[in-house]
């Protein structure tokens, strides 16, 4: 199914919809400006006074008039588990050793009782043993460090033994992979 991002008169995106939908709104002149490519051209009866075919020019990106949603209505969806999972690699965050989907936990690196968000920026994949050793605790008060657990980092995985000691399992620098930039942590 091809869809078409509705946006408010702002600009601000505020839902997917059908073709069908979209041509509706083109049709009751309430499209304010549309942006792409035709995604579809729907053609519709032939008028009986011209004998022309009406035809309709479908656009990926149409801006609706009338009112400005709240941003609250285009929402980043909730965090799952296998997504985590896929996006981590299927490697816990603190030991940046591989295990099973049946293996592996989620785990707030800022816990949830000090605030920490339900989110993906939040939450990491990990190996129950590393869960319950960094407990309702930072990485860094549990002397756990965390591995890149985002795909971008993952070049720059770190191993850490039992006291926390951290080594670098790629021989480049953060510095080589990231022109400067230095992960937060208890893995310099």
């Amino acid at each position: 199914m091809v869809a078409v991002l509705q946006l408010d008169a702002a600009g601000v995106p505020h839902r997917w919809i059908g073709i069908e939908d979209a041509a509706i709104y083109s049709a009751k002149g309430l499209v304010l400006w549309e942006v792409g490519t035709p995604v579809k051209t729907l053609r519709g009866g032939i008028n009986a006074r011209t004998g022309v075919r009406s035809e309709m020019d479908v656009k990926p990106v149409i801006a609706l008039a009338g009112g400005i949603w709240c941003a609250q209505e285009f929402r980043t969806p909730a965090p799952e588990r296998g997504l985590i999972f896929a996006r981590d690699r299927y490697t816990c965050a603190y030991c940046a050793q591989g295990f099973s989907e049946s293996q592996l936990t989620v785990d707030h690196i800022v816990p949830e009782s000090r605030g920490g968000a339900y989110a993906y920026m939040n939450l990491v994949a990990a190996c129950r043993e590393c869960n319950g050793r960094k407990g309702a605790r930072t990485p860094e008060e549990a002397g756990m460090c965390r591995s890149g657990h985002r795909t971008h980092r993952a070049a720059t995985r770190r191993s850490c033994s039992a006291t926390g000691a951290c080594s670098p399992i790629s021989t480049r620098t953060l510095q080589q992979d990231f022109q400067g930039t230095r992960d937060s942590g208890c893995c310099h």
